[in-house]
């Protein structure tokens, strides 16, 4: 309806909470790159509506040491972010053996090639200050 609309036109932050993560940094989980490019294409198709006042985020867990992933849109040049942070407790599942493994990926890339992202793993301050 138009009352949905004129509410979502007035959104600036879209959180999407995943209980993996949709853009992996291992080989061992994957989601189907069909459904990938689908969410990306809604999120970006509404980012672009007003690129300077939206973001969006996609947060998760995954089992693995806290990361940053930033996703690029190959055709318009927007860009946001996804993080992953880590599990209070270690789970024994095989995306967690492949990064105790140090299989790691830096960047990936969905199947048409409409969209890249680069991962960088986020190290946790000493508590130090440094």
């Amino acid at each position: 309806s138009m009352q949905q609309e004129r509410f979502l036109d007035e959104i600036s932050l879209l959180l999407v909470v995943c209980e993996l993560p949709l853009l992996s940094h291992t080989e061992a989980f994957e989601c189907a790159d069909s459904d990938v490019t689908e969410v990306l294409n809604l999120l970006f198709k509404w980012k672009q509506k007003r690129p300077k006042d939206r973001r969006f985020m996609l947060l998760s867990g995954g089992g693995m040491g806290p990361a940053e992933t930033h996703v690029f849109d190959a055709e318009t040049g927007l860009w946001d972010v996804q993080l992953i942070l880590p599990p209070m407790v270690k789970p024994k599942t095989h995306l967690v053996e492949q990064v105790d493994k140090g299989v790691f990926r830096t960047h990936g890339q969905s199947e048409n090639g409409e969209f890249n992202w680069f991962n960088q793993p986020l190290e946790a301050e000493d508590g130090d200050g440094s």
